[in-house]
């Protein structure tokens, strides 16, 4: 048996456990990635004055909800050097530790020694990899065995893994081919990642381009350009802002991960790297050294301010460097990025500042080109000529929406190349970078548009429109298409949902129908309702278009809970408050794994209003046998506490297994992980079969449904009003608020003798929301998050 045959046999079918040296930041991170596939992990890491750090990790990501408790028995604390016996359990090692060279190379020594250096040809080892942003593999392999270094390659995970899903793999000088190749298959579709391979050469390929992107716009910023007007010029040129990509990923790792180039090709330290014409826009920058200096190294430092900081009254703020001091965030006044903004064609606006006379087009000029001209350099360097690779890598690792390549092609090509070539740059444009490309990409965007297309859009409102899907069922798909407000639920769009199942209705006369609520905006599913709208008609004490609105929200919900065709959500990125409803009405759900979802509204001064109390009591009394439930002895005080809690406190849950743990997600929801290249649609097309599946079984929808609930005045509403302080409410209206929702979920003014509907419940809904959305401190909550947004 090979190396690499044996490697295959065990990798795709059975590697149960990982091991994960490190548990600081990043491995905890890449902890909970693979708990959530459901690997095994133990977490090696030190002893730190009596504590055992893996162990102290755990419970943080247990404290900060990104792992359930029962996800937690999965990941088994271990000391490192103490407890290496255990690696010969695992099927992958991944080293997770500090950007520190002898550290990674003592860790290896021990290891290899442990397991490697001396084992039988035939036993199946496991595979060990580094997590390095920088650090040559051919470094970190000196010295070892070979049977070590058949086994060893690079995985460049990116910060944060949950949301940023690209892994560079780095093949090492001895690393076993039929291997590489076999874990690149298995982190697509075991661990969901989007992989792209790298030449061993410094920072590899995504950080080598994308780090210059962020540090060449300090080379060429007129003196007295604000960070903003930076930001806002390369937002039009890339659909990406350098300086706040910076606050993100911390400032003060921007000179170490840029410096490893500077340092190593500018001064030849250790690396065969050819010359680099670009090379000294990786040296230092001033003014991130300032900034480092004083602490304000973006969203991670204590006061959370970098280029950008937020007022006390949340307003946003920029760092000025002239003053030294925080600023309102304003744009500059040049003629060009003016004119620009106001395009709403995207390629448009790039040419209105290429094309500019101003010292925002000059700027913009000296970046774009420049940028235009290393990304053939990088490709050829660490990617083998394949400009396609480095387009994947800036999208999924640092958030553009189109490649280097891609926009070059939209921009043209021939005039890129020709604008380069006049600048006289100390770099060449090698012959690959012509017409060809453009056509080629050109037939691979036709070819991608052509199977995303679906048929008979109808775009029946400005925020929504539907689809039909026809196969052995008919399954229209409601999309919301207002994705600037996040798609933002407001009657027209309530009303896209009714029409959507009044033609199913009518279609399933004819054949099986379905409805599916759904859209692939990367951001949210749905914020939840129109808050501006609300606050408008609070203010103008237009109380009668509130309710309106209710009616129409409840309308919706009914229709969708008691249609006679099943209806099915697919939920991802935000579902929050009225989204959620929406979602919780349909029969089942179809949940991304990353979903961040929950009840918001006691966070403006608002309670559920579009059933989600009412779902709350059902999800919740649903998993009692109706014989429990409907017993007049029967004590429901845990339960509706459990109920309560969700939407009283506010939470958002971020991640499906977490919100299926706490009682948003119910048994017959269905929590889906698509891989990168799947992307959204993956989630939409899956939804579509599980709604056809519910129409082709025969569906019937559910009986409205009545409870025994225990009245407002019950021993169960004082156990709320006991324990409403420790949920963590900011002020006493939020306490009242949380009451009001307790008060509901226990039936109102019912008593427990009385039986009580699901109607009932969602008229108490409506009547308690009116009842705040007009109060003044209502207000205020409103208009601090309606004018934070804009």
């Amino acid at each position: 048996m090979t190396i690499g045959e044996g490697f295959m046999k065990k990798l795709l079918t059975n590697i149960p456990r990982v091991a994960v040296i490190g548990s600081g930041n990043m491995g905890g991170q890449i902890t909970v990635e693979l708990v959530l596939r459901g690997f095994t992990v133990y977490l090696y890491d030190i002893c730190l004055e009596g504590k055992l750090l893996s162990k102290v990790a755990v419970q943080k990501m247990l404290d900060s909800k990104l792992i359930t408790p029962s996800q937690a028995q999965l990941i088994i604390p271990r000391e490192s050097g103490k407890d290496f016996a255990h690696l010969s359990e695992v099927g992958w090692i991944l080293e997770v530790l500090p950007e520190d060279l002898e550290l990674k190379k003592a860790i290896f020594e021990d290891i290899d020694d442990a397991f490697f250096a001396n084992a039988d040809s035939e036993v199946v080892l496991p595979f060990v990899t580094t997590n390095t942003s920088g650090i040559l593999i051919s470094e970190l392999s000196k010295d070892r065995s070979l049977q070590f270094q058949q086994r060893f390659f690079g995985t460049h995970w990116f910060n944060p893994p949950r949301a940023v899903k690209l892994l560079e793999v780095i093949y090492g000088p001895a690393t076993n081919g039929d291997l590489f190749e076999d874990f690149q298959s298995f982190a697509e579709e075991r661990l969901e990642r989007g992989v792209v391979e790298s030449s061993d050469t410094q920072n590899f390929l995504a950080n080598r381009f994308g780090v210059l992107c962020m540090q060449i716009p300090f080379a060429f910023r007129p003196e007295g350009m604000s960070v903003a007007t930076v930001d806002a010029i390369f937002e039009i040129l890339f659909g990406w802002k350098p300086l706040q990509t910076g606050d993100i990923v911390g400032l003060d790792l921007m000179e170490p991960v840029a410096g490893n180039v500077y340092r190593n090709v500018a001064e030849k330290e250790g690396t065969t790297d050819p010359d680099d014409p670009f090379v000294d826009f990786f040296a230092p920058i001033p003014l991130i050294q300032r900034l480092v200096a004083l602490g304000y190294i973006g969203r991670k430092s204590v006061k959370k301010c970098g280029f950008y900081a937020q007022g006390l009254n949340k307003e946003k703020l920029m760092f000025d460097p002239v003053s030294g001091a925080y600023v309102p965030y304003a744009l500059g006044e040049e003629p060009s990025l003016k004119l620009a903004l106001d395009e709403k064609d995207p390629q448009a606006a790039i040419m209105c500042l290429l094309n500019g006379e101003d010292v925002a087009a000059e700027f913009a000029r000296d970046c774009f080109f420049r940028i235009m001209a290393y990304a053939p350099f990088v490709t050829d360097l660490a990617a083998d000529g394949e400009s396609v690779e480095l387009d994947r890598a800036m999208k999924l690792g640092f958030g553009w929406p189109k490649g280097p390549f891609e926009i070059m092609v939209e921009s043209g090509i021939t005039g890129v190349v020709e604008a380069i070539r006049g600048l006289d740059l100390p770099i060449t444009m090698p012959n690959w970078v012509d017409d060809s490309l453009a056509r080629d990409y050109q037939l691979s965007r036709s070819r991608e548009e052509t199977t995303r297309k679906r048929r008979n859009i109808v775009h029946l409102t400005d925020t929504a429109e539907v689809s039909l899907v026809e196969a052995e069922a008919h399954v229209f798909v409601v999309s919301f298409t207002n994705g600037k407000q996040l798609n933002a639920l407001s009657e027209p769009s309530l009303r896209a949902i009714q029409w959507a199942i009044g033609a199913a209705v009518e279609g399933s006369r004819a054949n099986f129908s379905a409805v599916v609520i759904a859209n692939t905006n990367p951001k949210a599913f749905s914020a939840g309702a129109d808050l501006g709208f609300v606050l408008n008609a609070s203010r103008e004490g237009n109380q009668q278009a509130i309710s309106d609105l209710i009616d129409e929200f409840q309308k919706t919900r009914n229709m969708i809970r008691f249609s006679s065709v099943p209806v099915v959500a697919a939920i991802h990125g935000l579902t929050l408050g009225g989204g959620l409803e929406i979602a919780l009405a349909c029969d089942q759900i179809l949940a991304h794994e990353n979903v961040k979802c929950g009840f918001a509204e006691i966070s403006v001064g608002l309670l559920p209003a579009g059933g989600g109390l009412a779902a709350m009591v059902l999800q919740f009394l649903a998993s009692l046998p109706a014989c429990v439930r409907n017993d007049p002895n029967f004590d429901p005080t845990v339960i509706l506490k459990a109920a309560w809690r969700n939407p009283a406190s506010g939470t958002i849950f971020s991640g499906a297994h977490v919100a299926r743990e706490n009682g948003i997600l119910r048994p017959q929801d269905l929590i889906v992980a698509p891989t990168v290249e799947q992307g959204l649609e993956f989630l939409l097309q899956r939804a579509v079969v599980a709604a056809r599946s519910l129409a082709l079984a025969g569906y019937q929808p559910p009986a409205p449904q009545i409870f025994l609930l225990p009245g407002s005045d019950s021993l169960t509403f004082s156990a709320f009003q006991s324990t409403v302080e420790r949920l963590g409410l900011p002020d006493e209206y939020s306490k009242e608020v949380a009451l009001a929702i307790g008060g509901i979920i226990c039936g109102g003014d019912h008593r427990k003798e009385q039986p009580i509907s699901e109607f009932q419940l969602l008229q108490l809904e409506k009547e308690y929301f009116l009842h705040f959305a007009v109060r003044e401190q209502s207000q205020q909550k409103m208009a601090a998050v309606v004018e934070r947004k804009k």
